[in-house]
C-alpha cells in the first residue's frame, strides 16, 4: 500500500527545552492534522543536557510516525540543529521554526497555506508584536536594518520563525551557517536562486518555562556574521558554483 506524500516536514531544534517539547509538539500535531495536512515533525535534540531526548521520545510513543527523531550529539548551535533536521525531511515544503512556544501553531498553518498556494517564494513570520526588552528590539532594528542595506533584500524581520519554502531548493542551498545566522543564510540564498520573500504578522509570546538561549555573545556574532558573509569568500564561492549549475541546467 502506497503512503500518500508528505506535504509539509517542519524542524523544530530543540537545546535543553524539556519543558517546552510536549507543548510545542501537541498543538503542532493538532493543528496540523485538524487542517488535514499530511506532514512530518523534525524534533532534533540539539545536544541538549537535560530530559529533551526523553521527551523527543515520548512525542514518538505517542504520536506515531508523524514525529521524527534527529539527534546531535554534541550541541554547535541553532542552525547546525535546523541543518541536521533538513537532511531527513521528505516533504514537498520544509521549513522550521522554534521549540519555545513563543509562536503559535495556529501560525505555522497560516504561514504554509501561503507558501502551498506561492510555491516560488520563501513565506515566513515577522514579529509585529513582540514582548521582548527594549533592548533586544532596539538591536533587532538595526540588524534587520542592516542586512536589508547589505544585500539589498526587503525583508522586515530577519529571524521570523516560522519559515516555509519548496523544498527542491535544498540541495542548492548548501547551508554552512551552524549558529543563529542561518535565518540570513537561507533567505539571501533564495533569493538569489529567483524566490521571493512574504512575510506574515505574527504575536511573539513572552516565554512561558525554560531560558533563552541568545546571549551578548551570540548577538555580536550574528552582527560579525552579517558582515563576513557578504565581504568573504565563502558566498562568492557559493554564487560561483550555482552559476556553473544553472548554466548547465539551461544548456
Amino acid at each position: 500500500m502506497m503512503t500518500a506524500p508528505i506535504d509539509l516536514s517542519l524542524v523544530i531544534p530543540l537545546y535543553d527545552e524539556e519543558s517546552n517539547v510536549q507543548n510545542v509538539t501537541d498543538e503542532l500535531v493538532e493543528l496540523l492534522s485538524s487542517h488535514c495536512i499530511n506532514f512530518e515533525i523534525v524534533l532534533v535534540n540539539n545536544g541538549s543536557h537535560d530530559g529533551t531526548d526523553r521527551e523527543i521520545d515520548r512525542m514518538m510513543q505517542i504520536h506515531g510516525n508523524v514525529i521524527v527523531k534527529a539527534v546531535v550529539p554534541k550541541n554547535k548551535g541553532y542552525g547546525w540543529g535546523i541543518i541536521n533536521g533538513l537532511k531527513v525531511c521528505r516533504g514537498r515544503f520544509v521549513g522550521f521554526t522554534v521549540g519555545d512556544s513563543q509562536v503559535g501553531a495556529v501560525e505555522t498553518v497560516r504561514i504554509y497555506d501561503t507558501a502551498k498556494n506561492n510555491p516560488a517564494n520563501i513565506v515566513k513570520a515577522f514579529r509585529s508584536i513582540r514582548h521582548d526588552g527594549i533592548y533586544r528590539k532596539i538591536l533587532s532594528y538595526v540588524y534587520n536594518g542592516l542586512f536589508c542595506f547589505l544585500y539589498q533584500i526587503d525583508v522586515r524581520d530577519v529571524n521570523g520563525v516560522p519559515m516555509i519554502f519548496q523544498a527542491e531548493f535544498l540541495k542548492s542551498l548548501d547551508l554552512k551557517s551552524k549558529q543563529w545566522f542561518i535565518n540570513a543564510e537561507i533567505l539571501v540564498k533564495l533569493t538569489r536562486l529567483g524566490c521571493k520573500v512574504i512575510e506574515l504578522p505574527v504575536e511573539s509570546k513572552k516565554r512561558a518555562t525554560g531560558r533563552s538561549k541568545v546571549s551578548l555573545s551570540t548577538i555580536w556574532k550574528l552582527f560579525w556574521d552579517l558582515i563576513r558573509f557578504r565581504f568573504g569568500s565563502e558566498f562568492r564561492r557559493w554564487k560561483c558554483r550555482w552559476e556553473v549549475m544553472d548554466c548547465s541546467l539551461i544548456n
